[in-house]
Formats: structure tokens, sequence, C-alpha cells
């Protein structure tokens, strides 16, 4: 059996309306990205990231394509990123522009999971990952952050009741 990787829609067939949902609203300053029909250019990324730092190696941060030469320099994705400062971004992608979005809204949590990937590198072969690194790439590419509006929630968080949680309390996360 072949494993199938998910393929992400092509830009024309997301409707822009879903980037409205309310788990967007902390990039609204993007938001002419996300509901764009043009794919933003990596220049255009780097632009609004403006020379920002990393939070712990302290480089300047900066999106630039990955390529085939780029990729040769024999550095592991995240050792670029907190030796460099250098993202290795993929034009025309869903996944590197929300990677992208997170660099630059969500900058401290980006280093950290950076700084802890790297200090895992040690750990297994080459093109292997850690335990700590795949929890932490699945977080990462999946994950979400939630703060419980009541302690009443926390049994149906420790549960994974989510249709409770989320339905059925959905006016508890109004406020």
């Amino acid at each position: 059996m072949t494993k199938q990787r998910f393929q992400a829609p092509p830009r024309e067939a997301v409707d822009s309306s879903r980037f409205e949902h309310p788990a967007f609203v902390g990039f609204d300053v993007h938001g002419d990205w996300l509901r764009s029909r043009h794919w933003p250019e990596i220049g255009e990324l780097d632009a609004r990231l403006a020379g920002a730092l990393h939070p712990f190696s302290a480089r300047r941060l900066r999106f630039v394509e990955q390529t085939p030469a780029l990729l040769a320099d024999g550095l592991h994705y995240e050792a670029r990123i907190l030796r460099e400062g250098r993202i290795a971004t993929r034009a025309r992608n869903w996944h590197d522009l929300f990677n992208a979005l997170m660099w630059l809204e969500r900058r401290a949590l980006k280093g950290a999971m950076n700084l802890r990937q790297v200090a895992d590198l040690g750990l297994t072969g080459p093109g292997q990952r850690s335990r700590g690194q795949c929890a932490l790439t699945h977080f990462d590419e999946a994950g979400a952050v939630v703060v419980r509006p009541a302690a009443y929630l926390w049994a149906r968080g420790h549960a994974h009741d989510w249709v409770g949680l989320f339905l059925g309390h959905a006016a508890a996360w109004l406020d």
C-alpha cells in the first residue's frame, strides 16, 4: 500500500471567505495574502519580516527561495534558520505561506520551537527525526493552543470530548 500525502488544493479552488473564520483573526494584517487570487512573492514575505531577529540566536531572519543550491549547503532546515537566519521558502505553496505567517506573527513561539528542533539534531541519523522533533513538527503543522474560558470545561478537554467542549458549550467561547 502506497502512503499518500495530502495535496493542498490549488489557490483558485479555495474560497477566500474561508479566511474570514475566527481562526485567522490573528493574521488580519496579512489578509491581502490570504484573500488574494495571487501568491505573494518570497521578496514580499521577506519585506514584511523587515529584518526581524531570531529571538534566540539574534540572527537577522529572512525568507529565501528554497532552491537546489540552498539545499546543497549541507545544513538541516532548522539549523539554517537558527545559525544563519535563512528560512527556506517554496513559492506558491500553502504550507510555506502559513509558515511565513507564523514567523511574522508568532516569532517567539517559532523561535522556541526552532531552538528545540536544533537541540535534537544529533540524536538521530540524517533524514530522521527524534521523538521530540516529531512532536514539535506535529504541533507546528497541525496544532492549536486552546485557552479554556472556564474551569468546568477542563474535564471535557482532558477527556478529549471535542464535540462537548466546542459545540456543547459553544456559548462559553463567545467571550
